[in-house]
């Protein structure tokens, strides 16, 4: 199918009008299903990678910008409760993929560039920019020395309009320099790029692209570079946006992991699991298990959590990973919560459990003000004497009443309790 045709745009006008359809039939009294609606779609977005494996890419990226648009489009429906800035990142990504399969200086090359450009300038992008950025940095590859200028002319103006509505300039000056970078670094020469490339980095996006560009080329060093560089960055103390981190972290581990680099791949797993991103867990205990590596990474990769991670992960991650002894050795340290843990861990470690519980229990007597907190503590010990800790009820009885002498109530509770048991010698 030659791109442009007849026959080209009346398929893309059927594509346009099957989405308007899909949208008559997801709206309902007004309201859009915003997941229906989105599902289809995905559909779209499917079929345009089959066509494009067909090697008709044009009209594959053309249907993108079609979803791409609508995107734009439906994003402000109050009904949306669809991540739109992720479904977006999602078509880049494809656009990505069909634009590596086109011939560099060809002519479909270059109507894919032209068509970009033009879809970009709907005015659905006036709200909502970056979508429209997401939409030409791909294709902007495909410039040439004579089509550069082209992209340049559309970002100087598209950027005039997003300085006229006061919108975050820094970010969106990111997007639009690493469009730049895209179209101009296969023109220039390395030293050029390398300078380019220095002169940008101060943009997240920016810094993102060439980070994936490292990978790409199994540059795995300067990639986990990159990222380090940009988390030193986020160390000041002044910076609050800590849900940064985590994003850079995973780009570490990419490369970390695509590096067999045992080393890094634990100290970002670690990091990562702290932000309650469990999956690196995962993906840690699978790539290292597959090297022949686990059991020793296991050791380095738990102590490192229980030491850097609140109590509630470790607990968590412990648990799930069926490490009792571990999780009896923590809650000796940290035995809050062994009571929940404990009819279970008793059943291995009894000797250790039932010390978690004691030490919990001393705790609790030591914080109580009044008769009901002397009943709480109590009934923890009759639990302790529940799951089998019978010798470990009876001690910590004789040793709370003899620390507690001076404290009427809180023996009286003791005996009544010692009673229950039947310890009969009270």
């Amino acid at each position: 199918m030659v791109p442009g045709s007849y026959e080209y745009n009346e398929e893309l006008g059927m594509i346009k009008l099957r989405i308007d359809g899909a949208k008559r039939l997801a709206t309902s009294e007004g309201v859009v299903d915003a997941q229906t609606f989105c599902a289809y779609l995905e559909k779209i977005m499917a079929e345009a990678d089959r066509v494009s494996l067909d090697g008709n890419h044009a009209l594959g990226q053309g249907m993108c910008d079609v979803v791409m648009v609508t995107l734009a489009k439906i994003a402000t429906l109050p009904e949306m409760d669809v991540d739109l800035q992720n479904f977006a990142l999602r078509v880049k990504a494809l656009i990505e993929k069909i634009v590596s399969r086109v011939a560099p200086a060809s002519q479909e090359a270059s109507f894919i560039l032209r068509q970009a450009l033009r879809d970009a300038s709907n005015k659905a992008f006036l709200r909502w920019e970056e979508f429209a950025y997401y939409m030409i940095q791909c294709p902007a590859r495909l410039a040439t020395a004579e089509s550069v200028r082209k992209v340049e002319v559309f970002l100087d103006k598209f950027k005039g309009k997003i300085i006229e509505q006061a919108k975050q300039t820094k970010w969106f000056e990111g997007l639009d320099r690493l469009v730049r970078y895209e179209a101009i670094s296969s023109l220039k020469g390395e030293d050029a790029t390398k300078e380019l490339l220095h002169e940008n980095l101060q943009y997240d996006d920016f810094r993102l692209a060439v980070v994936d560009a490292a990978v790409k080329k199994e540059n795995y060093a300067y990639a986990i570079e990159l990222c380090e560089e940009k988390l030193e960055t986020l160390d000041d103390p002044g910076y609050t946006q800590i849900s940064d981190r985590p994003l850079w972290y995973a780009r570490i581990y990419e490369a970390a992991e695509l590096s067999d680099n045992i080393g890094k791949i634990l100290e970002t797993a670690e990091n990562l699991v702290r932000y309650d991103r469990m999956e690196y867990y995962g993906r840690a205990r699978a790539k290292l298990t597959a090297m022949g590596k686990w059991e020793e990474g296991k050791r380095k990769l738990l102590s490192a959590i229980e030491d850097s991670c609140p109590e509630e992960m470790v607990i968590k991650l412990l648990d799930g990973e069926d490490e009792c002894w571990r999780l009896v050795k923590f809650f000796q340290k940290n035995c809050e919560r062994v009571f929940e843990y404990a009819d279970r861990l008793s059943m291995k470690y009894p000797a250790e459990t039932y010390q978690a519980c004691k030490s919990y229990i001393r705790n609790k007597m030591a914080l109580a003000l009044k008769r009901s907190g002397y009943r709480e503590a109590c009934a923890y010990i009759q639990l302790l004497h529940k799951i089998g800790g019978r010798d470990e009820a009876f001690s910590l009885i004789t040793e709370l009443k003899a620390k507690y002498a001076q404290k009427p109530a809180i023996v009286e509770e003791l005996t009544s309790l010692a009673a229950v048991l039947n310890f009969s010698f009270y």
